[in-house]
């Protein structure tokens, strides 16, 4: 797009860069600016200098920029540059990337400066709503920018200036009525972007459109139907389908990149006869078996020949995406190409609770209202833009900050109460609903498949026939699901928006034509809620002070750490009893006001007035938040008033920031899913890449109720002992020794520099990650291997790019990592476990379960690490062609007698033992036998 079909184009900005100490302006220095000026395409003149930030650089900002102290050795001071930045500035508006963190460290250096500024983090988040990432690099890569070095002053202003023009011009595409919208929204909030958006007004014509705000509401409307017509019920044939996946069957002659896979054929057979039969199945397939496949083909065949529906749960949304992105289209594309189902026979659909789905009354009646922060309006524009694309509305296709996720739940459709877009059909849910009752193959998660148990149906549309992958996961899932949790800030939020909700009736006044008596009724009403709302945060907050009261005298006296599970011990303390007394007198006030407001709900809805003006939209949110208060006061009781209750465990958890959350789950879940989930339904198929232990199914299938199911494990078709070196040292200490982190590093820093990096090390905490990381970047980053350290380099997608992006690493993860991640052919060479990844004794879900088992350790532990220690080793082979080591620093492989059980649980390797000089050596033979 030119120049010249922009105006605002034609204005001189400047794009600027500053390179820093640190975070902090008052404790930190400047110690690199750099400067664009520029019209459109044109670059006008660059400002670039070193500055003196008079103390040292740390090696964290050293690493990250390249600038060390030889280079600022000669630079100015800031005050004496900080005349000539100010001239080069001039009056122009500034673009930067977080421009807020430039000017206040430009502020806090003396340079006040007072010229409009924009933020491309704030323009990228608006209009590209499904960006993976807003950093400087991922978007510069997104719009094909070359950013030159990254965390250098001028070369990011280079960047900051490219993606500027980059977002106009995305920004320029947009229809004229977005265009008012977005522009309305940031005069409300003062936000600044206004003036952008206004210099886009009438422009747009002649440029591909985004739909307009009537499309959306069409789209949102059309009803979906099914117009073939159903076939009646057939089983499937045994042999057609094992003849599918054959060496020269139909998956073979149309999928591309297809390799007959005998594991996969026995799976598909197991799978097909369970549907057939109506059993249920638990089926492990290990890496390289292809077992969505060999479960979704006959899931699709089945449904379509049966007139039923196939629900799929997973885990994690990379499967789901795996499945609905890639796996099915591909799948019913050849089905239909064979001629075995007619054209779109088959319908696969996502499914996800109400608090994912975006509810376009709501985000109206936010963006309608009079005064809006910048936060709220950012997420409104950002949902505005995604609304003219979007098919779901499902918040998973967008990128929410932190801030964002807390607002998301005031524009979502929520968890419960009404909402009025189902009835009006106004609705992405009812749409995603609808969708799911004329599917065929519906994908959910764990977490709303178990709650559609624990609501009793309604959630997922009727179903017999259920997969559920990534099965090891289950019973932590339905731990969360079956319990429950309540936090002080739920009860705080809750009577925060009960006030909002309350004063926002009255303003509706206007226009109405409603009596004085009835108007009486309603402040009268609103008047004994609003002063009910003191008395109840005062009761909640001393009911909570009494918890943090108890759990600090635990933590004094144990040090146990961030949760405390609450025994029959626990409740005879005196605390206790005041804390018991406490929340009676809170519950009884809540009952009153709850009580209070039913009535008043009642009494709006029989006026049935206000349509069109928001007032079905406050009561759908009173309604809403009425529910939430019934559900906090039946969690407390059930929570604070359980005595002697031997069915469940009871803990108080305490999060990073210090606050505070009780809890409940079932201390047996598997009764729970026997009754509710497996004798409910003809068939369930259980299957995950790790399921088994010791060889069998024993574990798994007590921990989740399974006794009349049967059984297939199918080992991988990968050459384990050819591909994979397993590595053992005999000489680290075990974990609990005091040379075992030393011992680490070292091993570290020597496995990384033979490999070149490429190495992913797996940690079963965040303070031993942290810790050696510390060390690993003053040993291997001056050797060109760089440390990217989860958490600390950012979140896991962001530091597994960089990774990816720079295999000359080493990366350092721990919870998620052990799992789900899939690295690109030739990026990961080694994998190091740090640790066996045992639970920790004291968390209060894992003692109270053990307590049920006369060997806890042998019969509890073990089996738990056993099936995470195998996640952890799947992450190094993918493929079929992959290859490389695995390094186990956990010397109680070897010395314990328990040892031999994890390593029994792998494939057979090539197996190397011995002092960790003598395997480095190995480790880089095995790694260059190729070379």
């Amino acid at each position: 797009m030119s120049d010249s079909m922009i105006p605002i184009l034609k204005e001189v900005f400047v794009s600027l860069d500053l390179e820093t100490t640190g975070l902090d302006p008052h404790a930190d220095q400047i110690i690199e600016i750099g400067a664009v000026k520029f019209r459109g395409q044109e670059i006008l003149g660059t400002f670039e200098t070193y500055v003196d930030p008079r103390m040292p650089i740390p090696k964290f900002i050293e690493r990250l920029t390249g600038i060390n102290q030889n280079m600022i050795e000669n630079a100015p001071l800031f005050p004496d540059v900080a005349y000539d930045l100010a001239a080069f500035l001039g009056e122009h508006p500034i673009i930067a990337h977080n421009v807020a963190f430039d000017i206040r460290f430009l502020l806090t250096k003396g340079l006040r400066l007072t010229n409009k500024t924009y933020d491309t983090w704030d323009l990228a988040s608006v209009f590209l709503p499904k960006a993976m990432d807003y950093s400087l690099p991922i978007l510069s890569k997104k719009l094909n920018i070359n950013p030159g070095r990254s965390h250098r002053a001028l070369d990011d202003a280079q960047t900051t200036r490219q993606l500027f023009l980059g977002l106009m011009a995305y920004a320029s595409k947009i229809d004229p009525e977005t265009i008012d919208r977005l522009e309305l929204l940031s005069k409300k909030s003062g936000w600044n972007i206004g003036n952008l958006m206004q210099s886009l007004e009438g422009l747009t014509t002649g440029f591909p459109k985004h739909a307009n705000f009537q499309r959306i509401e069409e789209k949102l409307k059309q009803e979906v139907t099914r117009s073939n017509p159903r076939k009646s019920k057939e089983l499937l044939d045994v042999e057609d389908m094992k003849s599918l996946v054959s060496s020269t069957g139909l998956m073979s002659q149309l999928f591309q990149g297809f390799e007959y896979r005998p594991q996969q054929e026995a799976m598909v057979t197991a799978v097909t006869k369970a549907f057939n039969e109506g059993r249920h199945l638990i089926v492990e397939g290990a890496t390289g078996v292809g077992k969505s496949i060999a479960y979704l083909l006959p899931a699709m065949l089945y449904a379509a020949k049966n007139d039923v529906k196939v629900v799929i749960s997973t885990n994690t949304i990379n499967l789901q995406e795996q499945l609905l992105q890639k796996d099915i289209p591909r799948l019913k594309a050849i089905l239909e190409t064979s001629g075995l189902i007619d054209r779109d026979q088959i319908r696969a659909v996502s499914l996800k609770g109400r608090g994912n789905y975006l509810c376009v009354r709501r985000w109206e009646s936010l963006s309608n209202s009079d005064q809006l922060n910048i936060d709220e309006a950012r997420l409104l524009s950002k949902c505005l833009v995604w609304m003219q694309s979007t098919e779901t509305g499902d918040r998973s296709e967008i990128n929410l900050s932190r801030k964002e996720r807390t607002l998301w739940f005031r524009l979502s459709a929520g968890d419960k109460g009404k909402c009025p877009g189902l009835k009006d059909g106004r609705c992405f849910l009812r749409l995603s609903r609808q969708r799911s009752e004329t599917a065929d193959i519906i994908v959910v998660n764990h977490a709303l498949l178990l709650s559609d148990l624990t609501h009793g149906g309604g959630l997922i549309p009727s179903y017999d026939n259920l997969v559920i992958d990534e099965a090891h996961h289950l019973e932590d899932q339905a731990t969360r699901q079956f319990g429950l949790q309540v936090s002080q800030e739920w009860g705080r939020e809750s009577l925060d928006n009960l006030e909002r909700l309350i004063q926002s009736i009255l303003r509706l006044q206007s226009g109405q034509t409603l009596s004085d008596n009835q108007w009486e009724y309603i402040r009268n009403a609103e008047t004994k809620i609003k002063m009910d709302i003191p008395k109840m945060l005062q009761l909640w907050d001393h009911t909570w002070s009494l918890l943090y009261e108890l759990m600090a005298s635990y933590e004094r006296e144990f040090s146990f750490g961030l949760q405390l599970r609450v025994t029959q011990s626990v409740r005879n303390q005196p605390k206790w009893d005041e804390l018991e007394i406490s929340w009676d007198n809170c519950s009884i006030n809540l009952l009153q006001t709850q009580s209070r407001l039913e009535k008043l709900i009642q009494y709006l809805e029989d006026l049935d007035f206000g349509k069109g003006l928001g007032l079905d939209l406050i009561i759908s949110d009173l309604d809403t938040l009425l529910d939430g208060m019934s559900e906090i006061r039946n969690r407390m009781d059930a929570i604070v008033g359980a005595n002697n209750d031997e069915r469940n465990i009871h803990w108080i958890a305490k999060t990073a920031v210090g606050a505070l959350a009780l809890n409940m789950a079932p201390l047996d879940i598997a009764p729970h899913l026997k009754s509710e989930l497996i004798d409910q339904k003809s068939s369930v198929i259980f299957t995950s890449a790790t399921l088994g232990t010791a060889g069998n199914f024993d574990f798994i299938r007590q921990r989740l109720g399974l006794d009349d199911v049967d059984e297939l494990m199918v080992d991988s078709p990968f050459d384990y002992r050819n591909a994979i070196l397993l590595a053992v040292p005999t000489d680290i200490p075990d974990p609990g020794a005091r040379e075992y982190k030393s011992k680490l590093v070292m091993g570290l820093d020597a496995i990384s520099r033979v490999t070149g990096g490429h190495t992913l090390v797996l940690f079963t905490s965040h303070n031993a990650l942290r810790e050696a990381r510390d060390h690993l970047v003053n040993f291997l980053e001056p050797n060109g291997i760089r440390v990217i350290a989860q958490g600390l380099d950012g979140p896991p997608q962001r530091v597994i790019q960089q990774f990816i992006d720079n295999p000359r690493s080493i990366l350092l993860g721990t919870s998620s990592f052990w799992e789900g991640v899939d690295m690109p052919e030739g990026v990961l060479k080694a994998l190091v476990i740090a640790r066996l990844p045992f639970n920790v004794p004291t968390e209060p879900t894992f003692a109270a379960r053990s307590e049920q088992f006369e060997e806890p350790f042998n019969q509890y532990a073990i089996p738990q690490a056993i099936l995470r220690f195998r996640q952890g080793f799947g992450r190094l082979m993918r493929r079929a062609n992959d290859s490389g080591i695995v390094v186990i620093m956990d010397h109680r492989v070897m010395s314990k007698t328990y040892g031999q059980s994890f390593l029994n649980s792998l494939p057979e390797c090539t197996v190397r033992t011995g002092p960790l000089t003598t395997l480095t050596t190995l480790i880089g033979k095995w790694i260059n036998r190729e070379a």
